[in-house]
């Protein structure tokens, strides 16, 4: 599945900490999402999951409510 969008937490330079996610969408239309907590200056990927097989409106959600956080 080709990657159809990715996103990163805005201060991610100047905090060290960010959240990615990669959404790939599925030949039905539907999208999986791997969310990734990444410490940028120690750990690495410190925390990881996804979303499968679900409407991309379920993905904007769930995007809404990270960014609130």
């Amino acid at each position: 599945m080709p990657i159809y969008k990715c996103y990163i937490s805005k201060k991610w330079k100047q905090e060290g900490i960010a959240n990615a996610v990669v959404v790939r969408r599925h030949v039905n239309g539907n999208v999986t999402a791997g969310i990734y907590l990444v410490d940028l200056w120690c750990m690495g990927v410190k925390d990881a999951f996804y979303l499968f097989n679900r409407t991309e409106k379920e993905i904007d959600e769930k995007m809404d409510l990270m960014s609130d956080e």
